[in-house]
């Protein structure tokens, strides 16, 4: 038996005034409410290969509410075949979550289902709770020029907080700025009537990411059922995360040059990018000695570059009655890991925050592409007319005819702990 509830309440308001003929503000707000609430309960009539014939009931609710703020001014000027465009804003925003979970089993009947969870077993209930809070706020601007609708400047800024970061390092400032050069509108370019659209552009910016859970930096413990007193069973505490004061803003630059060009009156369309981005300052889970109660810390390590092309290619092939348009892109892209902390030029089975995860199989090492893996290299099976057979060792054993035959990376005939990037 199992039964889903939930309520969403999503509201926005805003307001909008015009200062003057060029100045305009916009103040925003913004509330998310969810509550969900999941009942499940499994009679002692149905068997399942992990709780056999018992009854178990669980009871787990979750409520989030959000909201976000956002107030900015706008100003905007066309003069003399250019456009001015000024913004300037600031915006803040939080998260709060509880949830509570329940676990009752061995129900001596079951008519109660989930709604009488104190009929179970009381040794072997259990129940939870959580809570988390994140916030963020903004201060940004940008400006937009556009001269002789051919030249187009942009430059943007941002002062960015984040409640998830040491208390030293929760802001950090993020820069970028554009410029493109409309070639088609050039008079040594329309004179050759062949170019419908031809822009050249170029940019760079460096940007944050909070990719991480809340309270990342501070220490945390809990529960378990690891002591005795007066013969009792009770609660203690164990760590499961170490504090790292010095967590803050990933940070990732990026170069990226591009040409649009179109041909044909614009039946005819390619685009062509080179990018380059460094990543600073990357979310790491390292590995830690398991003395410290803990297998990983995150911190801050190394850095990491990716860099490539795109090329798209759209066309209209048939324009009539009867349409025919085609498109095509291809891409190429390079990762190298640039650093890593310390000593440790390789990291064996790390993870990377943001929804990159690498398993115990993978690697980071310096100079190699980030979610390398490991092992150990083979060349087939061992045969009987192998002249090595007889003095080859694999982890501390002789080698038989049909075994696996591993790569002897060093030639000390023993194949021991030797990994294969």
């Amino acid at each position: 038996i199992a039964q889903r509830y939930n309520t969403t309440i999503n509201g926005n308001a805003f307001a909008e005034i015009n200062l003057t003929e060029e100045l305009m503000f916009k103040s925003s707000f913004g509330i998310n409410f969810d509550n969900t609430k999941v009942n499940q309960y499994k009679p002692s009539t149905v068997f399942e290969p992990n709780d056999g014939y018992r009854s178990i009931a669980n009871i787990n609710t979750g409520i989030f509410t959000g909201w976000l703020s956002e107030n900015y001014f706008t100003y905007n000027k066309s003069f003399s075949g250019s456009n001015l465009e000024v913004l300037a804003g600031y915006t803040a925003q939080a998260s709060n979550f509880e949830g509570l979970n329940v676990r009752a089993t061995d129900f001596a009947v079951d008519d109660f289902e989930y709604h009488n969870v104190s009929a179970g077993n009381n040794e072997t209930d259990q129940m939870g709770s959580s809570m988390s809070r994140t916030a963020q706020s903004s201060f940004y601007s940008r400006l937009h020029y556009v001269l002789n609708d051919k030249y187009l400047f942009t430059i943007n800024g941002r002062y960015d907080g984040s409640s998830k970061f040491g208390e030293d390092y929760r802001w950090g400032f993020f820069p970028s700025g554009a410029i493109a050069w409309r070639l088609s509108d050039e008079p040594f370019l329309q004179d050759l009537n062949l170019f419908s659209d031809l822009k050249l552009r170029a940019s760079f910016g460096v940007s944050g990411s909070e990719a991480l859970g809340a309270y990342q930096s501070l220490s945390a413990v809990s529960p378990v059922q690891a002591y005795i007193v007066n013969g009792t069973i009770v609660n203690g505490f164990r760590p499961t995360r170490l504090p790292n004061p010095n967590l803050r803003w990933e940070q990732t630059s990026q170069l990226n040059i591009g040409l649009d060009a179109g041909i044909l009156g614009g039946r005819l369309n390619f685009n062509l990018d080179y990018y380059e981005k460094k990543t600073e300052d990357l979310f790491l889970d390292k590995p830690v000695p398991q003395t410290s109660g803990v297998s990983f810390i995150r911190e801050n390590i190394g850095s990491l570059k990716n860099h490539g092309f795109e090329l798209g290619l759209d066309a209209v092939i048939i324009d009539s009655e009867f349409k025919w348009s085609t498109g095509f892109n291809m891409s190429n892209q390079q990762s190298e890991v640039l650093k890593l902390v310390g000593e440790d030029q390789e990291i064996i089975g790390g993870s990377i925050g943001g929804g990159l995860k690498l398993g115990n199989m993978s690697i980071l090492k310096v100079g190699e592409p980030i979610g390398s893996f490991f092992g150990y290299e083979t060349e087939g099976l061992w045969q009987n007319d192998d002249p090595e057979l007889n003095s080859m060792l694999q982890f501390g054993g002789e080698v038989e005819a049909g075994d696996i035959k591993f790569v002897d990376q060093n030639g000390d005939n023993d194949i021991s702990d030797q990994f294969f990037v």
